[in-house]
């Protein structure tokens, strides 16, 4: 949906600042280490698939399910520097603990693979920085981490996130819910309710 969503606001522009992927891409290289599905990884790097040139790309967003709840690991290209933001260990110190294994291995597939499928500048797996962002916003329970990661998707440009209240929280699960519903290809009736809301 969120890719989608920015391949119309981008139209065909083919050089854009960030890049989302698909929750798929981390589980294929955080699950699959040694059978990677190249085929997939290939097709999710494509120009069709992101609508643009990845490897022109200054940022990459990933949806991450780990330990039943959702994280996003941002990979800042220029700098060699790799964001772990988790709403669920925001006031933590065992946001290293849980995802830093993960992210170094994370890390070491995304750069084979670019290297290996995109055949854009080489991205070296040595010098990159951890980085764990807390003290965002209060930790979050494990139902609410996905609508955190796609807040983190939508407004993090890089520096800054600013924090949801719990009303924008609301607005928030209620918008994606009716985005799924009304999305383009969806072959489902919409819900009574939803008829009268539209109306209105």
């Amino acid at each position: 949906m969120l890719l989608e969503k920015e391949r119309r606001m981008y139209k065909d522009w083919l050089d854009r600042w960030r890049v989302f992927f698909d929750p798929v891409f981390a589980d294929e290289l955080l699950n699959h280490e040694f059978d990677i599905d190249l085929d997939l990884i290939r097709e999710m790097l494509s120009q069709n698939h992101v609508g643009c040139r990845a490897d022109w790309a200054k940022m990459f967003m990933f949806p991450v399910w780990l330990a039943r709840t959702w994280s996003l690991y941002v990979l800042d290209i220029d700098h060699k520097k790799i964001l772990v933001m988790d709403p669920m260990e925001t006031m933590s110190g065992n946001m290293k603990l849980k995802h830093e294994e993960s992210a170094k291995l994370f890390l070491k597939g995304f750069c084979w693979c670019v290297n290996n499928i995109c055949h854009g500048g080489l991205v070296g797996s040595l010098g990159w920085t951890f980085s764990y962002n807390t003290g965002m916003h209060p930790p979050c329970s494990r139902e609410n981490s996905g609508i955190y990661i796609v807040h983190y998707l939508r407004d993090y440009n890089g520096l800054y996130i600013r924090t949801l209240t719990n009303g924008e929280l609301e607005y928030l699960r209620k918008k994606l819910a009716y985005e799924i519903v009304a999305m383009r290809g969806n072959k489902g009736d919409f819900p009574d309710f939803m008829y009268l809301e539209i109306l209105e």
